[in-house]
């Protein structure tokens, strides 16, 4: 078994002008921050080591990253020095912790499976890795050794972690495993596939503020603490309101994310979109 997890911060994702005081590491999904929700799976599969691998403008992440999510985790965050090569920083954090694990999961901070392949990654005794459910050239993650970086990182260097991934499956012979189902989030309209599949899929409590009696949820839909909801509104199906959240009387909400104290007014309809207080989007 596999205890132990080097989660990178990678460049894939950018910040977005309706989300401009979040990196996309603390993009809120259903009340926690991204790499949070990450990280969780793993942990609850038994994995309770973690190397967070982040970049200068990710800091910001530092205080979330310390707080105490789980009990029993060890989360150490290291950053890419400057001037140092994603690939070296990776074989930096590996050749500190070998020590403890012989090989190593390593993944990007926004890299979502099931639970399914996730366990089998886990609990194999060899080298492995994921390839995509939708594509086959796209590997969500691997199981590897020091050893496999020190050898990926031979010859020409790649640049960022789906290269090197990718560069690690090619160079070491593993057991290749296929994703049921794999979502990276690089933008806010994956953020948003990410929450519908979610909220199908969860078993969390779904409603966590009080609501009138005259507010009608169509399930599934997440309300975090501290939102207000007008009376008469229509909430779902596949909604999210993050904490903070505003939604006016009479309003009707489906498919959507409300995030970062967005407002929606009385009497409005929103469908297919996701509201800050800095803005919106409608999504394809």
């Amino acid at each position: 078994m596999i205890d132990t997890a080097v989660i990178v911060a990678t460049s894939d994702a950018s910040t977005n002008p309706i989300l401009p005081d979040h990196r996309p590491i603390l993009w809120p999904v259903l009340g926690k921050p991204m790499i949070i929700q990450v990280i969780e799976p793993l942990y609850r599969l038994g994995v309770h080591n973690f190397a967070v691998l982040i970049g200068v403008e990710d800091t910001v992440a530092l205080s979330e990253l310390q707080r105490r999510w789980m009990p029993d985790i060890k989360i150490e965050v290291s950053m890419v020095m400057p001037g140092e090569s994603l690939t070296s920083a990776i074989q930096r954090i590996f050749s500190a912790i070998s020590r403890q694990s012989p090989n190593f999961i390593l993944m990007g901070h926004n890299t979502f499976l099931d639970d399914e392949t996730l366990t089998s990654v886990v609990n194999s005794s060899e080298r492995c890795m994921v390839q995509s459910a939708s594509d086959q050239d796209s590997v969500c993650c691997v199981a590897v050794s020091v050893e496999d970086i020190e050898s990926a990182a031979k010859g020409s260097q790649p640049k960022s972690l789906s290269e090197i991934m990718r560069a690690l499956a090619k160079s070491t012979a593993k057991t290749i495993k296929q994703a049921s189902w794999h979502i990276q989030v690089n933008r806010l309209d994956d953020l948003y596939a990410l929450h519908e599949h979610l909220l199908e899929t969860k078993e969390d409590p779904y409603i966590l503020s009080e609501i009138s009696d005259t507010v009608k949820i169509v399930p599934p839909v997440r309300i975090d603490p501290q939102v207000s909801i007008g009376q008469g509104s229509v909430i779902g199906p596949y909604v999210y309101l993050e904490r903070g959240a505003r939604v006016g009387y009479r309003a009707h909400i489906d498919h959507a994310l409300i995030l970062d104290r967005g407002n929606v007014d009385a009497n409005e309809t929103v469908q297919h979109a996701i509201i800050t207080k800095s803005g919106r989007i409608h999504l394809a």
